[in-house]
């Protein structure tokens, strides 16, 4: 076999392997059997940056598949607070956590399984809670946080109360030792200090 179809050979191979990481690329039968044609009908296609083109054409799909799952994804494992149900959780003695998000946000997307792991570790001592801005059934709610001068200026927002009074906010993505952290620390404040805020 001469150098250049050894060349044409692994170029495919690139091509096949950059091409199979990205389902919804090949998922098309036009795409795929006109990736054939070409290799074969222009053995020099991958030297003519046909296998650039390809791949960066794979991974912008894939990066965008990515994306439309991430912002989809409206499942969660938490309780939502609203006004049918949020004075019975400012009324128990665990301290609530709510998980200020609303469905078109990536980056609440992104901490959702890190606020979930929370919810289970910290269940004996807070109601973890998600308080998703879009619903309608939120009127004395925002009404409620407003008096307890909780500010929701940014998405993802944790809220910190204990026994009605709000303990502290933070805003933006968080890891797992971020939330145990703020909660580790918010919550030994609250008993000690009579829960001022942060």
């Amino acid at each position: 076999m001469s150098r250049r179809s050894l060349s044409t050979v692994a170029g495919a191979v690139a091509v096949a392997t950059c091409l199979s990481s990205s389902a919804a690329f090949m998922a098309s039968p036009q795409t795929s059997s006109a990736l054939a044609s070409t290799l074969q009908s222009r053995p020099d296609a991958v030297h003519g940056g046909f296998l650039a083109r390809t791949m960066r054409r794979s991974q912008t799909i894939m990066v965008a598949t990515s994306a439309t799952t991430l912002m989809t994804d409206t499942s969660t494992g938490l309780a939502e607070i609203d006004d049918t149900n949020f004075r019975d959780l400012f009324g128990d003695e665990k301290a609530v956590l709510i998980d200020v998000c609303a469905p078109w946000c990536g980056p609440c997307k992104l901490i959702k399984p890190v606020v979930e792991r929370a919810a289970d570790k910290w269940a004996k001592a807070v109601n973890v809670v998600k308080y998703d801005v879009e619903n309608e059934n939120v009127s004395k709610l925002k009404v409620k946080l407003d008096e307890m001068g909780v500010e929701i200026s940014a998405l993802p927002t944790l809220i910190l109360l204990k026994d009605g009074r709000h303990i502290s906010s933070r805003s933006g993505v968080v890891t797992d030792m971020d939330v145990n952290t703020f909660l580790s620390r918010n919550l030994h404040k609250a008993r000690t200090a009579g829960g001022d805020e942060q």
